[in-house]
């Protein structure tokens, strides 16, 4: 849409949004989950916490025509495209509404609601205010969430709030990592080691089009040769499996000449049952970027190989919300020789690293987190 149409739009709107939020009784049972992409770790792991309970879990869809999966058997859940008419009814009949990137963001809060902003990880590339948006562009919610004290304050300049509406909490989907089984029950080609390659974008198309970084360190794209990394893998019996940015531009065809390396997006991951933080859970090593990923992966005490080929003209162009060397505790290494050799060194290695004593509270950030905001 136009941006002035847009923005015209919202401000005819918000008076009736205004009025609906005002009118509609709230079911103080009820939960609205809005995620992207659909039903995403996020809610997967609100539908775990919720199942066997009276608690009805109402889930906007980004897309249209959404197929609401099977894992939500068992679970009092409605599904529906958010931008429909009974979407928004949906919407406003709940006492509680999470989203990761924002639901409905543009119009007023009802104060007989409490909206929580989980967004969708802790940042090290800028974000928000911090990466030059507007008030205006900025989602409107009552409270969000930060992992450590260390980010309380960086998440409240991000969006603009005090730090009081900032809960330091864990994200729900760490559950999902938590309690998924190494076992991967046939879903991937048959390995003896799982790689795990999550780099965030460099080109987006969607949402938020931009170019960070350099273009050619896109692996998505298809530009950068990893036949290295795809030898390595296959001398060692391991895959290695790339998943792409939701927001990513990508070239599954420049994929296909590799034969431990397998490209899955989140709609390949769904085909073979798999959520993303399921297939974290099976991993033994993953390698990112300036993923937000990598916070949430420590929970596992797994290898993490921080590989960021154009790190200084990310920093530069994209940039970071503190010193990145402030944020990580791992080395950052920049060249393909390091991190072939960073592979070896795991690949070798004799042991695998258990996931600990962590599954006993399988739905322990969810639950906690829903009793913080009075769910």
């Amino acid at each position: 849409m136009n941006p002035k149409l847009k923005s015209l739009a919202h401000r005819l709107g918000a008076p009736v949004w205004w009025l609906l939020g005002r009118v509609i009784p709230k079911d103080r049972d009820a939960i609205v989950i809005n995620s992207f992409p659909d039903f995403d770790d996020t809610t997967r792991a609100l539908a775990n916490a919720l199942r066997g309970t009276r608690r009805k879990l109402f889930v906007l869809t980004v897309r249209r025509g959404a197929v609401a999966p099977a894992w939500l058997a068992g679970v009092n859940a409605t599904v529906t495209y958010r931008y429909s008419a009974y979407g928004v009814w949906l919407y406003h009949r709940a006492r509680l509404v999470l989203f990761t990137h924002g639901c409905f963001s543009a119009w007023p809060l009802s104060p007989a609601q409490i909206v929580v902003n989980v967004w969708h990880g802790m940042p090290i590339k800028k974000i928000g205010l911090l990466d030059g948006k507007s008030s205006g562009e900025i989602p409107r919610f009552h409270y969000t969430i930060a992992a450590d004290e260390r980010f309380r304050s960086i998440i409240a300049g991000a969006f603009g709030v005090s730090a009081d509406r900032v809960l330091v909490a864990e994200h729900p989907r760490l559950d999902v990592l938590r309690s998924s089984s190494r076992d991967m029950g046939g879903s991937l080609p048959p390995h003896q080691r799982l790689l795990v390659w999550l780099p965030t974008y460099r080109a987006s198309v969607h949402g938020d089009v931009r170019v960070d970084g350099k273009e050619s360190a896109d692996i998505f794209a298809g530009g950068v040769d990893l036949s290295r990394i795809d030898a390595l893998c296959a001398e060692h019996g391991a895959l290695c499996v790339v998943k792409p940015h939701p927001m990513a531009r990508v070239r599954p065809e420049a994929f296909a000449r590799y034969g431990s390396i397998l490209l899955l997006d989140d709609a390949s991951l769904a085909a073979r049952g798999v959520s993303l933080y399921q297939l974290l859970a099976a991993s033994d090593v993953l390698i990112t970027d300036v993923s937000s990923v990598y916070f949430d992966y420590k929970v596992l005490g797994r290898p993490v190989i921080l590989y960021c080929a154009d790190l200084q003209s990310y920093g530069a162009s994209r940039g970071f919300v503190a010193p990145i060397e402030s944020l990580v505790t791992d080395e950052i290494i920049e060249s393909e020789e390091q991190l072939v050799g960073k592979l070896r060194e795991y690949l070798r290695s004799s042991e695998r690293t258990a996931i600990g004593d962590s599954a006993a509270q399988a739905d322990g950030a969810t639950s906690s987190l829903l009793g913080r905001v009075g769910a």
